[in-house]
């Protein structure tokens, strides 16, 4: 019995597979063959009848789902991994399909001149933007993934464009699922009528578009709420849980309700999960956070990260702060710098953690006052509060402690003249820039900090140090008009009642400009004399090289050379002592008139000698800015260098390379076949390095040109390709040697336009690029085509047979650019077809 119905159902099943569509089955016109076929059939309904009456058979193993309500995607739980056996591959989710409203399949084809038009400049205006909010329905995926990517750039798109780019959320095509998302992104806020696109994407096969998609709705805020139950759901997925996580604390109140079981994940998680932490935060939950930290705390006082976890609870806690201000008075130093650190780190910050933190600065152990320095300049938001405190620790005793406290400062909101007087008394003049005062960020323009800066420079009352100090930062103005500080600077030096110190900063100021007076040389002279050995000197003995004069070359020459004590009070965070005076020293000799600067040019090849030098870089550019200056300096700087590079070792000749391609390119000329040679080296990065030697050293590195077609050939990397023909546009070279080599190229749309940009370098064109050339004049970019049609213009009659598509280019081309280049390459090729 049980295989008859077996039979039965499996008949069944086989006839309900076959298609019986009326409109295509015919009965035969024989009358006994209908009669013997309506039988058939009557007794094939018989037995189906009964086989639907009988029970069904039982399947073990087989799962019974049910199928997901219309709209929703169903979720998949793996069951936990067996011990010794393989874990299964995961499911991958199913993604809703995309078909375009003509219900065209999607094809790949040829864009046309008009579209491509369009998708390289449709947001120029509205117009165009209507017409590339079109193309986000093309048939062709490229044309809606470029559509998309261009509406990017708009940051707000009309509600049917956002509309649109919604939809392509369901595209079959992944990239143009990645352009949508990122022109959903741009929008401020993101639109709402994206949402349920949205969380359907949040199932998407590829992560990184099912994060992006969570990520957006966390930024929607209230109007992500339908997204809450998903985003819980993906909590405990791998991959995507941490986003999922991040977004339900970003969607905030809405998201409320799921606080109950996200803090039941934190009470049976050993591990703290830091993002969980915060989220349960953004949600309101940090009382209860702060009740499950301090309870684990109890249990373990000394558990260091759990204090370092404690500032992620926001807002902060008084509870936190209490236990994070007893754990800074233990005699553990890691759980002292643990909890400083965490008061640092709490958010918002308030005056408790700031007077926590200034008793700290007082503290008898050197470590709490650097770790309480340091956090202070971590705080946020910035309390002027804390200010007083930093400016009376700068009396420490400990000089890290100092430097900390500089730092911390550094990051106050301060107004420059504020953060002048702080800095001014303690001596140094080498960060007295605009980087350290963020004068253009606080006065935003020369005009407003200039008279700031008068106005302390002319104040009798004000302390000399701090006048000299405007004076410097007065010059150091990048936009400030060198006439006002120029006249303020004559005027300080023609008055006899100026205090010495603003005297030789005028005179400083003055001869950086090169203003060369026998006062300034005077003024100079003297302050050599009487400066101490550092910052001030150097500064001194640079400015009488700038006006010609030789008295300061050999401290100059001892600072290079020759470790230097810094003499100053004090130096800010940045500042390593005698390296940075080496450094600056190095850096200016390449600045210096010629007949100054070859006197740094021995000490400077001995520097570059030693490719292991930290001042190695600043003096190969010192030394290719004197060769550029005094090019005789060449025959002694090129020579070492050619050595060099032909007993350079592998960890040396990057160094040698790098050297080379900093100085004047017709100095190294004669060494370009030895620079030629390390395109051969098995090291990749020499090879890279080479190319860009010789890219720089451009028309002085022809002898290069077959060593590069050669390299440009065997190389496997499309980079590497480019790199190579970027570096021939920059050369140049024979045309009948590189053209032949690099048309190949134009049909690699990775390469064509580094490709035409050596077609159009050359000093003139060959024949045989013609055939390509012309194929790029059908490519959907205007500046392609606008740059073959340049090309083919430089190879004149020999083009001929590209004469008629040029004419129809230069009539029909959407591009007015391309339409002119067309014009001009007929011209050249054949004018008479020029009308």
């Amino acid at each position: 019995m049980t295989t008859s119905m077996l039979s039965i159902l499996n008949r069944r099943n086989e006839i309900r597979r076959r298609d019986f569509d009326h409109r295509r089955c015919r009965l035969p016109k024989s009358g006994f063959l209908k009669l013997v076929l309506l039988a058939c059939g009557a007794w094939i309904s018989l037995t189906t009848a009964q086989a639907d009456e009988l029970p069904p058979l039982p399947q073990e193993g087989v799962p019974q789902l049910a199928p997901p309500a219309e709209g929703i995607l169903p979720a998949f739980e793996l069951p936990p991994e067996l011990p010794g056996e393989e874990p299964e591959p995961p499911i991958e989710r199913p993604t809703a399909q995309f078909t375009t409203p003509s219900g065209l399949p999607d094809v790949r084809e040829t864009i046309d001149p008009q579209t491509g038009y369009i998708l390289e400049h449709g947001i120029e205006n509205e117009s165009l933007q209507r017409k590339l909010t079109e193309l986000l329905l093309h048939r062709n995926p490229q044309v809606r993934e470029k559509a998309a990517a261009k509406l990017s750039g708009v940051g707000n798109l009309p509600a049917a464009a956002r509309a649109s780019v919604s939809r392509l959320l369901l595209d079959p095509n992944p990239p143009v699922r990645h352009a949508a998302l990122s022109a959903l992104g741009q929008q401020q806020p993101p639109p709402k009528e994206a949402v349920s696109h949205l969380v359907t994407a949040m199932n998407d096969p590829d992560d990184d578009i099912a994060t992006q998609a969570m990520m957006l709705l966390g930024k929607m805020g209230a109007d992500g709420g339908a997204a809450v139950p998903g985003l819980i759901s993906m909590i405990s997925d791998a991959e995507r849980g941490r986003v999922a996580m991040e977004a339900l604390g970003e969607i905030g109140p809405a998201a409320r309700w799921v606080v109950p079981q996200l803090l039941e994940m934190f009470q049976q998680e050993k591990e703290l999960d830091p993002t969980l932490i915060t989220t349960l935060g953004k949600l309101g939950a940090s009382d209860a956070l702060q009740h499950e930290f301090l309870k684990r705390l109890k249990k373990d006082p000394h558990d260091v990260d759990l204090l370092g976890q404690l500032s992620l609870i926001e807002p902060t806690t008084d509870g936190v702060i209490d236990a994070l201000v007893t754990a800074s008075n233990s005699p553990n130093e890691e759980i002292r710098e643990a909890a400083l650190m965490g008061l640092a780190e709490a958010r918002p910050t308030n005056e408790r953690i700031v007077a926590a933190l200034g008793d700290k600065l007082k503290s008898k152990i050197q470590s709490n006052r650097l770790n309480a320095a340091d956090a202070l300049g971590e705080i946020e938001p910035k309390l002027p509060t804390a200010i007083p405190l930093l400016v009376a620790a700068l009396n420490d005793k400990d000089q890290e402690v100092r430097t900390s406290v500089l730092q911390s400062l550094s990051a106050m909101p301060l107004s420059p003249e504020s953060r002048l007087r702080i800095y001014a008394p303690l001596g140094s003049q080498r960060h007295m820039g605009l980087e350290n005062f963020g004068w253009k960020d606080n006065a935003e323009a020369t005009a407003k900090g200039l008279p700031a800066l008068k106005s302390i420079i002319k104040d009798r009352k004000e302390a000399e140090t701090v006048r000299a100090a405007a004076v410097h930062l007065a010059w150091q103005c990048e936009d400030a008009p060198h006439g006002e500080a120029k006249a303020l600077s004559l005027e300080l030096m023609a008055d006899p009642t100026t205090p010495q110190s603003v005297v030789v900063q005028s005179a400083v100021g003055l001869a950086g400009v090169g203003v060369q007076s026998p006062r300034v040389t005077e003024v100079l002279l003297a302050a050599l004399q009487r400066a101490p050995r550092g910052e001030v000197r150097l500064n001194v003995a640079l400015s009488l090289a700038k006006v010609g004069q030789s008295a300061g070359m050999d401290d100059l020459i001892e600072t290079i050379t020759q470790p230097v004590v810094q003499a100053e009070a004090m130096v800010t965070a940045d500042d390593d002592g005698e390296e940075s005076l080496r450094h600056r020293a190095i850096w200016a000799a390449g600045q210096l008139p010629p007949a100054q600067a070859a006197r740094a040019v021995p000490v400077l090849c001995k520097i570059v000698k030693d490719p292991d030098s930290e001042f190695f870089d600043a003096a190969t550019t010192a030394l290719g800015q004197i060769v550029q200056s005094s090019p005789s300096e060449a025959s002694r700087v090129v020579p070492m260098l050619a050595n060099m590079l032909q007993n350079a070792t592998s960890q040396t000749r990057p160094q040698v390379l790098i050297a080379l391609g900093k100085l004047p390119p017709t100095a190294v000329a004669s060494l370009t076949p030895e620079i030629a040679k390390q395109l051969a080296n098995e090291d990749p990065g020499i090879g890279s390095l080479t190319v860009s030697t010789l890219h720089a050293m451009g028309p002085s590195a022809a002898k290069s040109v077959p060593a590069l077609l050669k390299k440009l050939h065997e190389s496997g990397d499309g980079d590497d390709r480019s790199q190579v023909l970027q570096a021939l546009a920059a050369i140049g070279g024979d045309a009948e040697l590189v053209a032949p080599e690099v048309v190949r190229y134009l049909d690699d749309e990775n390469l064509t336009d580094a490709a035409l940009q050596v077609l159009n370098n050359l000093k003139r064109g060959t024949k045989a690029g013609v055939p390509g050339l012309r194929r790029t004049l059908g490519r959907p970019w205007g500046s392609q085509r606008r740059a073959a049609a340049m090309a083919l213009g430089k190879i004149g009659p020999d083009a001929a047979e590209a004469t008629a598509d040029l004419v129809k280019l230069s009539r029909d081309d959407p591009d007015a650019e391309v339409r002119s280049a067309a014009a001009a390459a007929v011209l050249a090729i054949q004018p008479e077809k020029v009308k």
